[in-house]
């Protein structure tokens, strides 16, 4: 029996994105052995060493820039797997939040932006422009996307709906009529269709494909309420599913699956007489929630989980309230406005904590312009998601024992 016997080096040029991954560096077959000399992968931040599961070392250095070296002699019998492991990098982050709020007052239009990342529930915009004073953006829900790398947001508004980008703010790119007519209140998007329904207990949603234009309509498994006019709650949409409660007093809340059109229902607690609006936000650790504020009380639910909502202390005394004024505005944060008083609510699902800012112009908000809402309005956004790349070269060099006849 003879012996074949390589000296070999491996060059491996990647980029890691976010999720954990394994890269490959050396292997050996059945009847292979390897004697591994040198192993160097500079600036990978975290990442381990492996050999057939276990690890051998772990990066070392600064939290910026982290290296893996290893060198002496690394036996590797037959069947091996020599890798570099990196974990899921950091928590969620994003690169920045555009909004948009619309109302029957003089912050009739305001653009704002934030960096993303906030700071609970002293998050705030890094700049604000009312764009006009003319009480006339009256506003039933709102929602944004992205639509090509421009932030672009929809203002409902009795059947009509009216399209701005971030680019071109001022005034409505184009308008068009959704739904049927009056009687839908709530509007929501999945990135590639807007969605609405009228706030009866039927069947019928409509959708409008946000690029193409073309318009048409999906049949609910059975029937179910959208979300309503005066008190009305939200119409909300999250990973392939449509959220709808009717008002803040409804005892449930009614969830389609975009792909079955099956509806099922979780039960929900009484706010009071009136509902600001709700929206969904996802904590740094990767949990989704509805949250909603009430008159008497503010409320949130587990996107997934087993139970329904859970009612919390913190109240907004609204009265006469028109429209959904919820964006999440930063990872687990939520602003929703209020126009009893012009009030902002802030509530921070990291920490489940709740704030009220009676003065949302204040420079440490940044959340209006003039303190004036009126009765009909709406606030949305968009948070654009970074993703933490790491690019690397990896060095792997040893001795190739192959078993020979």
């Amino acid at each position: 029996m003879s012996e074949i016997i390589k000296v070999f080096k491996n060059v491996n040029t990647q980029t890691h994105v976010g999720a954990a991954t394994s890269l490959t560096l050396a292997s050996t077959t059945a009847s292979q052995q390897a004697v591994i000399k040198d192993v160097t992968c500079p600036g990978v931040r975290k990442a381990d060493l492996d050999l057939d599961g276990f690890t051998i070392m772990s990066t070392t250095g600064t939290d910026t820039d982290k290296d893996l070296n290893a060198t002496g002699n690394l036996i590797m019998g037959p069947s091996s797997t020599l890798s570099i492991k990196f974990p899921l990098v950091g928590p969620p982050s994003t690169q920045g939040f555009e909004g948009m709020f619309f109302s029957s007052s003089s912050d009739t239009h305001n653009y704002m932006v934030g960096d993303g990342i906030g700071d609970g529930l002293t998050t705030k915009m890094t700049s604000i422009v009312n764009f006009s004073t003319a009480n006339d953006r009256h506003c039933d829900s709102a929602t944004a996307c992205d639509v090509a790398g421009v932030a672009t947001f929809f203002r409902q508004y009795s059947g009509t709906c009216y399209m701005y980008q971030s680019t071109t703010s001022t005034t409505e790119t184009t308008s068009f009529t959704f739904g049927a007519g009056g009687s839908v209140q709530g509007l929501t998007n999945d990135g590639t269709y807007l969605y609405t329904k009228s706030q009866s207990n039927d069947s019928t949603i409509y959708r409008r494909h946000i690029v193409n234009a073309v318009s048409d309509t999906l049949t609910a498994a059975s029937n179910f309420e959208g979300q309503g006019a005066n008190q009305g709650s939200f119409f909300l949409h999250h990973n392939g599913y449509l959220y709808s409660k009717y008002s803040a007093s409804s005892a449930l809340m009614y969830i389609m699956n975009l792909s079955t059109l099956a509806v099922t229902s979780v039960s929900s607690t009484n706010l009071g007489g009136y509902s600001c609006g709700a929206c969904v936000v996802t904590t740094l650790a990767g949990e989704s929630y509805i949250v909603e504020q009430g008159t008497d009380y503010w409320q949130y639910y587990l996107i997934g989980g087993s139970g329904g909502f859970t009612q919390m202390s913190g109240q907004s005394s609204s009265s006469t309230e028109y429209g959904n004024a919820g964006a999440e505005v930063a990872p687990g944060v939520a602003w929703i406005f209020d126009e009893q008083s012009d009030d902002l609510y802030v509530i921070d699902m990291n920490t489940k904590t709740w704030v009220e800012i009676a003065t949302p112009s204040q420079t440490a908000t940044k959340g209006a312009v003039h303190d004036q809402f009126g009765s009909r309005l709406g606030f949305c956004g968009i948070l654009r998601p970074q993703e933490y790349a790491v690019n690397y070269d990896a060095y792997c060099s040893g001795i190739l024992i192959t078993d020979g006849a």
